[in-house]
């Protein structure tokens, strides 16, 4: 009886061991995404460079360029309020993002200038007070 109970808490233990953290899996998948998929055009002025994961503050990170008529610091400017509910909406209608929804992840954009690298045109962060 001794040993069925040693080998069912080991047997517990082993399994639980084996599981990755909600962040450990963020990291990992956005990692992942990145390579496989990245660059990955989304639409006519918009590329998507990578997602990154930071597992102390709990933010998930899409880096972008924008290219074209939306290279445009002036159109960007001139935007902000619609283009923080377009991407509060974004979050909101995201259902692969459930689960860190649900745990009070936060979801960061950055878009740089496609023209200049160094110009950031646009960057905010969705938080669970948001979504």
């Amino acid at each position: 009886m001794r040993r069925i109970f040693i080998i069912a808490i080991l047997a517990g233990a082993m399994l639980t061991s084996c599981q990755e953290s909600m962040e450990q899996r963020a990291l990992r998948e956005t990692q992942e995404y990145t390579a496989k998929h990245c660059p990955e055009r989304l639409n006519d002025t918009s590329i998507l460079d990578s997602i990154t994961f930071d597992v102390a503050t709990h933010t998930l990170t899409e880096n972008l360029t924008l290219t074209g008529e939306a290279d445009s610091p002036e159109k960007i400017e001139s935007r902000l309020d619609e283009l923080r509910s377009i991407m509060i909406e974004a979050v909101r209608n995201n259902t692969r993002y459930k689960r860190m929804k649900e745990a009070g992840y936060s979801f960061r954009y950055i878009a740089r200038s496609a023209s200049n690298k160094d110009i950031v045109l646009y960057d905010q962060t969705v938080t669970k007070e948001d979504y």
